[in-house]
């Protein structure tokens, strides 16, 4: 199966992933949507993949390039198959998988119960195996492809109260160096990365404990990501559309030396 050589486009072209597909989980909002957009500004086929289906009047991506819109349950094997099935009877192939279904619970390891416990789990890692799981043979078959993962900076500077979702996120950081080597043995041209977000401006952060406090004393949403990122060395959390940028370097010919990495986005907050 042979894809579009995108390295003979102009540098500056607009469209550098034209002819080429893109699925996307955790698509509905924030940084999976942010991506979406850009992918499809790019050129690129983009599958927006989420439990939440936009309807015609809410879907603010509708006049944005190539974006088909497709439900789906990131946790149940059998809804990968279909999606993924149902994307190759429609495009012939999958270039690019990006996982950005999240979910975060906020809770000490004491009041965590075992089932809150499961569920980021069951979303944030196991969602991403069977992501990979169900489109690593397909690139195989391919001997081409990008597998790309949203991690997070705090697999490796846990916060109290996270738990689950400091555990998800470190072990997705494993599961993507096991998996870059997996497929650079079946083909160099398979590349398997992930991306470390720091602070993000996203609605994820609205579960914190503090964040209707903080909401309170600064008057505005954005005055209340500010003091959240009061830690950070840059003074402020990243807009999503910022983490899209990066995705699209490395889901591009020019990071085709680029495997198994696990690459921080986060104002600094990790050096």
């Amino acid at each position: 199966m042979t894809t579009p050589n995108t390295t003979n486009l102009p540098p500056n072209s607009p469209t550098p992933f034209a002819g080429k597909t893109i699925c996307i989980t955790g698509a509905a909002g924030g940084i999976g949507q942010a991506i979406a957009v850009a992918f499809a500004q790019a050129g690129a086929s983009v599958w927006a993949c989420d439990l939440a289906v936009p309807t015609p009047e809410s879907n603010t991506t509708a006049a944005i390039g190539a974006i088909t819109h497709r439900a789906l349950d990131v946790t149940s094997a059998s809804q990968w198959q279909s999606c993924i099935s149902e994307v190759i009877q429609t495009e012939s192939k999958v270039d690019v998988l990006i996982q950005c279904a999240s979910i975060v619970h906020f809770a000490t390891l004491e009041s965590t119960s075992y089932e809150q416990w499961k569920k980021v789990l069951d979303v944030n890692l196991d969602g991403v195996f069977l992501g990979i799981q169900t489109v690593l043979p397909i690139m195989k078959k391919q001997k081409q492809g990008v597998l790309l993962q949203i991690g997070s900076y705090l697999a490796s500077r846990p916060m109290p109260g996270l738990a689950s979702y400091c555990v998800s996120k470190a072990a997705v950081e494993t599961l993507t160096r096991v998996a870059a080597l997996e497929a650079a043995a079946a083909s160099p041209a398979i590349r398997v990365n992930a991306i470390l977000p720091g602070g993000v401006k996203t609605s994820i952060w609205k579960s914190h404990p503090a964040w209707k406090h903080l909401l309170t004393i600064g008057k505005s949403e954005n005055a209340a990501f500010q003091a959240l990122a009061a830690t950070t060395p840059q003074k402020r959390f990243s807009e999503p559309h910022e983490i899209a940028q990066l995705s699209l370097y490395l889901a591009s010919d020019a990071a085709a030396f680029v495997t198994g990495a696990c690459w921080s986005i986060d104002g600094g907050i990790t050096a």
